[in-house]
């Protein structure tokens, strides 16, 4: 390869390794434990965490998981999350928490046999050892969202507690790209703004972490397909 030919490479590469850099942001996510209760099912504790469903593998521990969308820089392709603190409470049971069972089908009218508990998870000290789950980026409506499954509460089964995380404090590392960056229409910003704002937790970051907003010349909101008799009755 020529001289020329090296170090036109060379600059390709430079450019594309300068087009990527990181950002990161800082965020408290909160449990409030007036939304945690207790239930007694068949001798053993259910934890519940609002309505948040119970979730996990049968004979295991069943716990609340609990979905949280964060809303990410536009020019994102990839994140990672690091654990900063945490603010938790202990609390003693008087049973062991209720294990997981197979789910039972609608149309199923015997009654499925109980599993009963897995001795090493029961005798483990913690479970689950993670706290959260991450889980790939994900695009909705051209807004970059992470979307994490947090465990707010671990059981100690040795101990028989269980330890309430009332406040978690996460930094989100993110990976962007500045050819990456999506846009919408002022239309279709509006439009979908609604279903963004519902479903993330950081709503105050939606300004600075938007697509960008740009007119297209004849932009069309929507597009009825019809036969030439109904035309009318949509003018």
């Amino acid at each position: 390869m020529s001289k020329g030919g090296i170090m036109k490479k060379l600059v390709y590469i430079f450019l594309f390794f300068f087009s990527l850099y990181s950002e990161s942001f800082i965020k408290s996510i909160e449990f409030p434990k007036s939304l945690l209760y207790l239930a007694e099912k068949d001798g053993f504790l259910l934890p519940n965490f609002a309505d948040y469903p119970l979730l996990n593998e049968p004979g295991s521990p069943l716990l609340p998981n609990v979905p949280i969308y964060i809303l990410l820089p536009n020019k994102a392709i990839n994140y990672d999350i690091k654990i900063l603190e945490s603010d938790y409470e202990v609390i003693n049971l008087d049973k062991k928490i209720y294990p997981a069972q197979l789910p039972k089908p609608i149309s199923e009218k015997k009654e499925i046999p109980f599993i009963p508990i897995n001795e090493k998870i029961y005798n483990s000290d913690i479970y689950p050892r993670e706290i959260f789950k991450k889980l790939p980026l994900a695009i909705k409506s051209n807004f970059k969202i992470a979307p994490l499954i947090f465990y707010p509460l671990q059981y100690l089964p040795k101990e028989n507690k269980l330890k309430f995380y009332k406040r978690i404090t996460l930094e989100i590392i993110c990976e962007t790209n500045e050819s990456e960056e999506f846009f919408l229409t002022p239309s279709q910003y509006q439009t979908f703004l609604p279903d963004i704002e519902y479903l993330i937790y950081n709503k105050e970051d939606i300004k600075g972490f938007s697509p960008k907003i740009k007119s297209i010349q004849n932009e069309i909101d929507y597009l009825i397909i019809t036969t030439d008799a109904l035309i009318p009755y949509f003018n």
